[in-house]
């Protein structure tokens, strides 16, 4: 009778900050892991991956590319226990991570920097990965524009039909102003859940950011998850509110965990959806204020 073959185990020391950990934590709590065998298989993915895409900047010139290495540094010491042989093919296989601190740019070949940049690798692969960063509009993927404008042209006296969504949207402005904690807005298609959240932010412009979720690459029929979060827990020294529209298309676990970061950070979310019943209990238990627009009527 042959005897199972023994996989020698080293026990590694690498750094990985808070938000990495948090990340994995969610894996954890979807595929009932440990949370050492979760990174492991994220390391695996991330290692299968790479070898069909050169996601990253390499120190062979040959096969460099213009984007420069996602990575997160720093962060806590940690142990990991992994098989002596992915140990090995991460110090062989993964070339040297070229980053940039402000302007200058920087070659990194340390075991604990290689962990970071495959479990990004890893979790990239499992989701679509928007960084939430209110205090600067450069860069990210707000369509504050687009809702501006689309309430400009909403005039009263085009028609009943519009005069009564204006009517709605002022009177949905009014119960947020008036109260706090986070938002659900449900409606059908055409009942004027965009305008409603358009006249909030005409009322708060300078505080509110409008992300609209309902491109074809964010729906949740695709094979990676849309996932959003904080890249830092540091709290904005005054109340701001972020809009997202068609919500339904994020990750409810991960959702969960921005919402609760969210209070911390001074942001109110509103989520707009077409049933007020397209969440799980933990998210709709972080909800305050819950509205849904009135129904169509047809003359």
């Amino acid at each position: 009778m042959t005897k199972p073959t023994t996989v020698l185990q080293v026990t590694k020391n690498v750094r990985l900050p808070a938000e990495l950990l948090q990340r994995v934590g969610t894996e954890v709590a979807r595929s009932g892991r440990t949370r050492n065998a979760e990174i492991i298989a994220l390391l695996e993915e991330a290692i299968i991956q790479m070898r069909y895409s050169a996601g990253y900047l390499l120190t062979d010139h040959a096969q460099q590319s213009d984007a420069i290495a996602d990575t997160l540094s720093g962060g806590e010491s940690f142990q990991l226990r992994l098989p002596a042989n992915l140990v090995d093919v991460i110090m062989r296989d993964v070339p040297e991570l070229i980053g940039k601190d402000k302007d200058k740019y920087f070659v990194s070949d340390t075991f604990s920097e290689k962990i970071r940049y495959l479990l990004l690798r890893g979790l990239s692969e499992r989701g679509i990965v928007i960084p939430i960063e209110l205090g600067s509009m450069d860069g990210y993927v707000y369509q504050d524009k687009y809702i501006d404008d689309k309430i400009s042209k909403a005039k009263k006296g085009i028609s009943k039909h519009l005069d009564n969504l204006i009517d709605g949207a002022s009177y949905f402005s009014h119960i947020l102003l008036n109260s706090s904690g986070h938002v659900l807005l449900s409606g059908k298609p055409g009942s004027g859940k965009s305008l409603y959240a358009g006249y909030y932010r005409q009322a708060n412009p300078y505080g509110c950011h409008y992300l609209n979720l309902s491109d074809e690459k964010y729906r949740s029929e695709i094979k990676k998850r849309t996932i959003i979060l904080w890249p830092n827990l540091s709290t904005y020294s005054q109340k701001l509110t972020l809009i997202i529209d068609e919500a339904n298309n994020l990750d409810e676990d991960y959702l969960t965990i921005f919402l609760r970061n969210a209070e911390k950070k001074n942001v109110r979310v509103i989520l707009i959806t077409q049933s007020n019943k397209a969440f799980e209990p933990s998210v709709l238990d972080l909800v305050n204020v819950k509205f849904t627009t009135p129904p169509i009527k047809v003359t």
